[in-house]
């Protein structure tokens, strides 16, 4: 049986058949139908800089200033240059949030299609005619989740400079 049910007495049976404490809930794991990403844009340096600030320039990320439209158009066009366009229909994602101040974005996604949606995430190379990189800081089963302190602390990006600043 899949769920609890009921003996001949009126006890509530687990669907092993044990019976359960009259107090007591019966719960079940239950698969996340999405999943919610948090995505960071870092954007090269305007050209103008000189050639000896050009490696420093990858390190931190440059301001943003891009459309949400213009972001969700440049993951759009990487899931189709790498899926082809039934591919890229097939992977049912949307843009939940943008902060163009910041430019962080959290994207929500089925699990199935999460690795996908990943891999075209590092393929994206320019977005509103600009070299940027996009990197997943934290992937979450819920936004409350995604929202947790503990998911935001990532070591690696206070090392560049990234998150918690």
């Amino acid at each position: 049986q899949e769920g609890g049910s009921l003996d001949g007495g009126g006890a509530m049976l687990a669907p092993g058949g044990a019976s359960l404490a009259p107090g007591k809930v019966w719960t079940r794991h239950v698969r996340p139908t999405r999943c919610y990403l948090r995505v960071q844009a870092a954007f090269e340096a305007p050209a103008a800089a000189s050639a000896s600030s050009a490696s420093a320039s990858s390190a931190a990320p440059a301001s943003c200033a891009v459309e949400p439209a213009v972001f969700e158009a440049a993951v759009a066009s990487s899931l189709q240059a790498a899926f082809g366009v039934s591919g890229a229909a097939q992977n049912g994602w949307s843009l939940v949030s943008f902060d163009s101040g910041q430019g962080q974005a959290v994207l929500r996604a089925r699990p199935e299609a999460l690795a996908k949606l990943r891999m075209a995430l590092t393929l994206v190379t320019r977005c509103g005619g600009r070299r940027c990189r996009l990197d997943v800081t934290a992937v979450a089963p819920n936004l409350a989740a995604l929202a947790c302190a503990r998911v935001t602390e990532e070591p690696w990006l206070a090392e560049e400079g990234g998150a918690g600043e």
